[in-house]
């Protein structure tokens, strides 16, 4: 499996379609850890390292995958596909790559909570088959599906190699325009995930007019929160709140890292608080500590995940039978929960 990433890679470039500045943050978090190690496990069947939830993931996806393989010519896995466009060029790992005849599968799996464009408007999509057609002249049609195993989401479409010079001519416009010496920037969704966001002019400047558009004295009604109407709200309010978002968690940053490096503020100042830290193997960590802590007093100390008790429950129940299995987790220990009967947290997300 491939750690590379090219440097305008086919993955940010729904966002740079937003921005063509948009710059993304590499950062070796969680999410992406994850995501390699899921992918690993469809890749190599090797479920050792896997909890329950990761395993229903990766059970999704292999069951998604079951009938597009059968009779299969060729099936790869995470295959690095090249792709040109004029004078650009760039790469990218397409997930499984399913050939039968002149007919090619292209699964993506996206691990994440979030939505993706769905595929007849993804350029990812678009690019990763632009690089199989390219690599595999035999093949005249191509189906790219994404999955996403946590939203119980597909989305696919479908590209001839007729369509090749218009997608082509479509991606080598975006690069020319992204590559040049100063690119466009546009305030946009696409900000919430930019490494630009912190020292990027006309998102300060859109956190400026804002601003000014909400001075005490000259707020409309319509911008008070309690006053929006839902189309406001959904049009308008939802996504301005996470751009602004973007901007304001990059001047946190910012200021704490000048804080760090020595610069003291007239109004602010730097304190540290004790991080949370987890350990998965409680069974473990007793034992070491055995000798100093009475298991009543231990268990007092320790958190119980419901969201993984409930994915154990519906991984142990037969078939059909572990969404029922997962509500009667919550029906038994609602009463035992920090705020009563209420075993989820509802948020809004973009659909």
């Amino acid at each position: 499996m491939t750690a590379q990433h090219a440097k305008i890679s086919p993955s940010s470039l729904n966002y740079r379609k937003q921005c063509r500045a948009y710059e993304p943050t590499h950062t070796d978090n969680a999410a992406a850890t994850e995501g390699t190690l899921l992918h690993a496990a469809i890749e190599n069947e090797f479920f050792d390292a896997l909890d329950a939830e990761q395993m229903e993931l990766v059970n999704k996806c292999l069951g998604f995958l079951k009938p597009m393989k059968k009779g299969a010519d060729e099936i790869h896995n995470e295959l690095r596909v090249n792709i040109e466009m004029g004078p650009h060029t760039t790469f990218g790992t397409a997930d499984v790559v399913i050939i039968k005849g002149n007919l090619c599968y292209l699964v993506d799996f996206k691990f994440g909570r979030n939505s993706v464009p769905d595929a007849s408007q993804n350029l990812q999509a678009a690019a990763y088959a632009l690089g199989v057609f390219d690599a595999f002249p035999a093949i005249d049609e191509i189906q790219v599906w994404f999955l996403l195993p946590r939203r119980d989401e597909t989305s696919h479409c479908t590209l001839h190699r007729k369509d090749l010079v218009k997608v082509r001519k479509t991606l080598e416009t975006l690069y020319d325009e992204v590559t040049q010496a100063s690119p466009p920037r546009t305030p946009s969704s696409a900000c919430q995930y930019c490494n630009l966001a912190g020292e990027c002019s006309e998102l300060t400047g859109s956190a400026l007019s804002l601003k000014s558009g909400l001075e005490p004295i000259t707020i409309p009604d319509d911008k008070m929160p309690s006053e929006m109407t839902p189309e406001v709200l959904d049009t308008v309010a939802l996504p301005l709140a996470r751009v602004m978002g973007a901007w304001c968690d990059a001047v946190k940053r910012r200021a704490t890292e000048l804080a760090m490096n020595g610069h003291e503020f007239d109004n602010h100042k730097l304190v540290t608080r004790a991080r949370a830290v987890n350990i998965d193997d409680v069974q473990c960590a007793y034992e070491q500590v055995k000798d100093i802590i009475p298991l009543d007093d231990f268990l007092r100390a320790t958190k119980l995940s419901v969201s993984q008790l409930r994915s154990v429950a519906k991984s142990l129940a037969p078939r059909g039978k572990g969404k029922a299995a997962a509500e009667e987790i919550n029906s038994r220990l609602a009463t035992l929960m920090p705020n009563g009967d209420e075993a989820e947290t509802r948020y809004l997300r973009k659909k």
